[in-house]
């Protein structure tokens, strides 16, 4: 038996998807394919450039901004779009809206809602906004460490010459309740500080230097009733005050350094800042310590007393009263200073602006 192999063919229809030879028709799909990428891509870009406003550059890439100018051109950038943003455009969908913002938060810097762009540590010092807040920080500070670290004494001096009977462990009991109002006032100053200056700045479209005004006033009022006071059952009023102003002081200062110099230094710069603090507070104390001393005599036990009530101390808070008084006028300064610096930032702002529409 012979076997003849025989070879079947057969055949079954292309994908119609499919074409093993280019054809014209898939050839224009190919085109218009590419031309609707670089489409979207352009829409894509235009959308970006209007979010973030005019004068932001791209690059072709990956929408990285350009990095080619200069720092003070790249603040203003920043502050103009922060600015310029519309956060409810509707002409964006909102998944674009979303992808928009979060590139826009990734290329901002965190202090662009600052007077200045990041500046940091030496850098300071080329800024008058650095000594005004050193001073006054420093200054306001050093006049509310004085009583804070002295009631003790106040109250020894009044209650001695106001009754020479009373017990010593009485006296000690009465220094630490004044010490406890401080603690208590300046925590609700604190809170006061805190608020009342984001109240000022949002609502009222205000400064929070107005805030440390208001703590000079509090600290005039405090340094005039410790000149004053003669009623040791009245220290209350003295150390309530003391301690209120100090809070507000507190509460409100560090928030200051942030708005003038950005939050990308603020470790350092409010370290730096509270250098002035430590050297005020030292001064006023040596002066305290100096009038008080003066005033002083040796007791039975062979250490020193002072026994005439508020003359014991009387001129330290003449001091502190005039220096209250200095630091809250020139608070009302700096908020004039102030407002005219951002004004001329603003007008500089609307330059660049046009600079870059053009």
């Amino acid at each position: 038996m012979t076997t003849i192999p025989c070879l079947v063919l057969t055949t079954s229809p292309l994908p119609q998807s499919y074409s093993s030879l280019p054809t014209e028709a898939p050839r224009a799909t190919r085109l218009n394919s590419g031309s609707t990428l670089k489409s979207k891509e352009s829409n894509s870009s235009k959308k970006r450039e209007s979010s973030l406003g005019p004068g932001t550059q791209y690059a072709a890439v990956d929408g990285i901004p350009s990095s080619s100018s200069s720092l003070r051109d790249q603040s203003l950038e920043r502050r103009s779009s922060s600015r310029n943003k519309d956060p409810n455009d509707d002409g964006l969908e909102s998944g674009d809206r979303h992808d928009d913002s979060q590139e826009n938060h990734e290329t901002q810097s965190p202090a662009h809602h600052s007077l200045y762009a990041d500046v940091r540590g030496f850098a300071m010092l080329k800024y008058s906004e650095c000594y005004e807040l050193f001073l006054l920080i420093g200054l306001l500070t050093g006049i509310g460490l004085m009583t804070i670290n002295n009631i003790g004494q106040d109250a020894q001096a009044l209650w001695a010459h106001w009754d020479s009977k009373t017990d010593a462990d009485r006296v000690r009991s009465l220094q630490r309740f004044h010490v406890s109002i401080i603690s208590i006032c300046s925590f609700l100053g604190r809170l006061l500080g805190g608020m009342g200056s984001d109240f000022i700045v949002k609502r009222l479209h205000g400064s929070r230097f107005w805030c440390l005004t208001a703590s000079g006033c509090v600290f005039c009022v405090s340094q005039f009733t410790g000149l004053m006071l003669e009623t040791p059952k009245l220290l209350f009023l003295l150390s309530g005050t003391n301690g209120l102003a100090y809070g507000i002081l507190f509460g409100v200062s560090p928030t200051l350094v942030a708005d003038t110099f950005g939050l990308g230094g603020f470790s350092q710069n409010w370290g730096f800042m509270t250098l002035g603090p430590a050297a005020f507070s030292e001064l006023f104390n040596l002066i305290y310590g100096t009038i008080y001393d003066s005033h002083s005599v040796p007791n039975a036990r062979g250490k020193l007393q002072c026994t005439e009530g508020r003359v014991c101390y009387r001129s330290a808070y003449i001091v502190t009263l005039v220096g209250s008084l200095a630091a809250t006028v020139f608070t009302l300064w700096c908020i004039r200073h102030r407002h005219v610096k951002e004004a001329k930032l603003k007008h500089e702002e609307d330059e660049f602006d046009d600079d870059h529409i053009e």
